[in-house]
């Protein structure tokens, strides 16, 4: 494939060490577009149907801090913000897009973690939102790709990995406070630009980036 399409998005939830518990609750919910005819039409069902369960549950938009968006390639990104962006009418929360067709001949779906009533959220840029409760705070970063053009997916995850952890520091957390990763290839079990498969040459960075975190 071409360099281009070679992406890693990471996304982790970190949390003040030492806290005995916490009042901080995620709903996990996902959506399949009910109608719509076109990818916009698709994503503002989403939306719809995402606010209706959210009243059900007795929070509302705002609660939600993270968004994992599916769609069948890049051209599709665009449209899927603007629909986003005039939902939540002010800073949407953190949102990852993939570029994995949806099954059933959908444009789009969508994944979504809310919190629970007492929980603050922040959502402090595109590719950050904090939640605060009573005992903790907890990042939610996401869309984090590498910015490294040419090369192969050895550097450009280091890459991906080192500006998360920029973004985790400049916000008062750390890598060591990471409990979750996910980590999102195309072509996966592909060969690499420079030779070898694309997952091991992933595992392999991952390996060295995590090996130096000092985890609690």
């Amino acid at each position: 494939p071409h360099t281009r399409s070679l992406f890693c998005l990471l996304q982790g939830g970190a949390h003040t060490p030492g806290i005995p518990e916490s009042n901080h609750f995620p709903l996990h919910l996902s959506f399949v577009p009910q109608e719509g005819a076109s990818v916009q039409e698709e994503m503002r069902d989403l939306l719809r149907q995402m606010e209706r369960t959210l009243r059900v549950n007795g929070t509302g938009k705002d609660s939600v801090v993270k968004q994992v968006v599916f769609i069948q390639g890049p051209e599709q990104r665009e449209v899927c913000r603007e629909a986003i962006a005039a939902h939540y009418g002010r800073s949407p929360p953190a949102t990852t897009y993939v570029y994995e067709p949806p099954l059933d001949g959908k444009a789009v779906t969508m994944e979504v973690i809310a919190v629970s009533r007492g929980v603050t959220v922040e959502r402090v840029n595109e590719h950050l939102t904090i939640a605060n409760d009573s005992n903790a705070r907890w990042a939610y970063v996401v869309g984090v790709e590498p910015d490294i053009a040419v090369t192969d997916t050895f550097e450009q995850a280091l890459n991906a990995f080192s500006k998360m952890n920029g973004l985790l520091e400049a916000n008062g957390f750390s890598f060591s406070q990471v409990v979750r990763a996910w980590l999102y290839l195309n072509n996966i079990i592909g060969q690499d630009i420079n030779g070898g498969q694309r997952y091991q040459k992933l595992n392999e960075a991952r390996e060295r980036f995590f090996s130096t975190a000092d985890y609690f």
